[in-house]
C-alpha cells in the first residue's frame, strides 16, 4: 500500500510539475504576443486607411492631422480651421489571428455622448439610424466612427471577421470629425481635436 501510495504522489508530482512548466511557456506566448487566448490568438489591424478633409467652404479647412493605428484601436489627431470643416478617415479592419472575431461595439475617447439623429435635429421616429456619436456642447465639434458596407451605409447586423484569405476577414469603417457648420460661423479661432475609437471583437463562438 505505501508503494502504491508513493506511486501514486509521484505520479501526481509529475502532473503538476508539467502543468506548472505548461502554464509558464504559455504565458510567455501571452505576453510575446499580446493577443494570445486559451483556444487561438484574437488579433486585428487597420489595413488601406486613407484620410483627408472635406472643404464645404472656400479655403483650407484643417491642418496638421495626423492617424496612428494600434490593434483594433485608431486615434487622429489635428486642428479643424473653421464651422464648416470636416476630416475623415476611412479603411478597413482586418482579422490577422487564428480565430474568428465578433464585433461587440465600439468605444470612443472622449466617450459618445449623443446619436447622429439627435445632432442634426431628426426626431427619433424619423430617425433611420442609431449612430452613436460624441459631440462638444461648448465648441460644435462632432466625432463619429461606424463600420459601413459598400454603399457607405451603417452596418449594425451581427458582424464577424474570419480567420482566412477571404472577403469575409475584413469590414471597411469611417470616422468623422466635423465643426458643425451651423455652429458660430463668426469664429476666428481653429479648434485642436483629438479623437479615439476603439473597435471591439472578441472570438467568436
Amino acid at each position: 500500500n505505501m508503494l502504491k501510495l508513493s506511486k501514486i504522489v509521484t505520479g501526481t508530482l509529475v502532473v503538476i510539475i508539467v502543468l506548472i512548466v505548461g502554464y509558464a511557456l504559455f504565458n510567455e506566448s501571452i505576453n510575446i504576443k499580446g493577443s494570445a487566448t486559451a483556444s487561438g490568438g484574437l488579433e486585428l489591424e487597420f489595413v488601406d486607411v486613407e484620410h483627408g478633409g472635406s472643404d464645404y467652404h472656400e479655403g483650407i479647412e484643417y491642418e496638421d492631422f495626423n492617424v496612428i493605428t494600434e490593434g483594433n484601436k485608431i486615434t487622429v489627431t489635428g486642428k479643424l480651421i473653421k464651422p464648416g470643416s470636416s476630416y475623415n478617415v476611412s479603411g478597413y479592419i482586418k482579422n490577422v489571428g487564428t480565430v474568428d472575431a465578433k464585433y461587440v461595439g465600439v468605444t470612443g475617447e472622449p466617450e459618445f455622448n449623443t446619436n447622429i439623429c439627435e445632432v442634426y435635429g431628426i426626431s427619433e421616429q424619423d430617425c433611420p439610424y442609431d449612430v452613436k456619436v460624441y459631440k462638444d456642447k461648448n465648441t460644435g465639434i462632432i466625432f463619429s466612427a461606424i463600420f459601413v458596407d459598400s454603399n457607405n451605409l451603417p452596418i449594425f447586423d451581427d458582424i464577424i471577421l474570419t480567420a482566412d484569405d477571404s472577403d469575409s476577414n475584413k469590414i471597411k469603417f469611417q470616422m468623422s470629425i466635423m465643426w458643425d457648420e451651423n455652429w458660430d460661423t463668426a469664429i476666428t479661432e481653429s479648434k485642436n481635436v483629438e479623437f479615439t475609437a476603439t473597435f471591439n471583437f472578441v472570438q467568436a463562438q
